[in-house]
């Protein structure tokens, strides 16, 4: 699930206003052609402040949750014409960064920032001739101005429409903020989101996707619970599978130095083999104790090594300061006691 936030200087009226001025300007892409000297990272976010104690304050907030990365790249490569390796490096013409499907909004509005300061106050060291630098300025504020005022646009007619969702790639599911926020304190669930993804013409609209809730929930519940169902199967298999490869793994290793002691290897394995096709899901709930009882019931079956080992492990995790020998003496009288209660018969008249 991703939330597509408003930045927030474009939830701010007097923005708005400030913006408003440019929704009939011409679309254009102007030519990249400024020359800025280097900034560093605080003298850019300087340079976008508007002097409205408001609006800064938006500023400062939707810059501090963007992140600094993508203004540098924005800064080198609008500003500057600076070749990067970075997300900017495929970006040729103005349009590239306004219109970008991911970011183009924010790129829009720190462009229209930068250029209506910069318009304004030239920095020392930029080698563009004034006529262009103005001229240069002014489309990049009109054009990212522009475009704003679209953004603007787009957001209240989704709001006024209830448009949900944004957009789709397989379950990624992509909202928009101030819809999704209402449609949750409605009584909007995510699984609803989800189930709406698995249709073949998934709908975008809240209302439209109220109307089918139950249906799109229990849809996902079953996908969902198929998708777990697959997932538990070949993590059970998986383990399978690692249990044999450690197993032969280390028969080779104990082969070149115990062979004699290990009798036939392709029967051992065999054998191993048998008993893990015997081995439940709720086995796994302790590998160390399963991989014990397995051991324990190829190499010494006729032995009683595995309700020992087990009683050893069993007295160190009840009482962790006690020594191994300890444990094992208890374990072997444990064992002891057992057998000889097993032995024990009633006596029938």
């Amino acid at each position: 699930m991703i939330i597509e936030e408003i930045p927030a200087p474009l939830t701010n009226v007097a923005f708005d206003t400030m913006v408003s001025k440019f929704a009939g300007t011409v679309y254009q892409s102007p030519a990249l052609n400024l020359r800025c000297p280097d900034q560093s990272l605080a003298e850019i976010k300087a340079l976008m402040k508007t002097g409205a104690g408001s609006i800064d304050s938006d500023i400062d907030q939707w810059l501090a949750a963007r992140g600094d990365t993508w203004l540098i790249e924005l800064w080198e490569g609008v500003f500057q014409i600076k070749e990067r390796s970075g997300t900017g490096a495929s970006k040729r013409l103005f349009t590239d960064w306004i219109e970008d499907k991911e970011c183009g909004g924010d790129y829009a509005l720190a462009i229209f920032l930068l250029s209506r300061k910069l318009f304004d106050a030239p920095l020392e060291g930029t080698t563009s001739h004034l006529p262009q630098y103005e001229r240069t300025c002014a489309d990049y504020r009109d054009q990212s101005g522009a475009r704003l005022c679209r953004e603007l646009e787009r957001i209240d007619r989704n709001h006024k429409n209830g448009m949900l969702v944004v957009k789709m790639a397989g379950l990624q599911v992509t909202v928009c903020g101030e819809v999704y926020r209402d449609w949750i304190a409605a009584g909007g669930d995510n699984d609803v989101l989800f189930g709406n993804a698995l249709s073949p013409m998934p709908d975008i609209l809240a209302g439209q996707i109220d109307a089918k809730g139950d249906q799109l929930k229990r849809a996902w519940m079953r996908h969902a619970g198929l998708v777990a169902t697959v997932e538990r199967n070949q993590q059970f298999n998986r383990t399978k599978d690692y249990f044999a490869r450690h197993f032969q793994d280390q028969l080779t290793e104990l082969a070149n130095t115990e062979a004699g002691d290990l009798g036939n290897m392709a029967m051992l394995q065999k054998a191993f083999m048998l008993e893990l096709e015997k081995v439940k899901e709720s086995d796994f709930d302790c590998l160390y104790s399963l991989a014990l009882k397995l051991v324990c019931e190829v190499r010494f079956p006729e032995k009683a090594s595995y309700e020992i080992l087990a009683g050893i492990d069993r007295n160190q995790k009840e009482n962790p300061t006690l020594p191994v020998r300890e444990a094992a003496m208890l374990a072997v009288l444990e064992y002891i006691c057992c057998w000889l209660a097993s032995q024990i018969k009633p006596v029938t008249q």
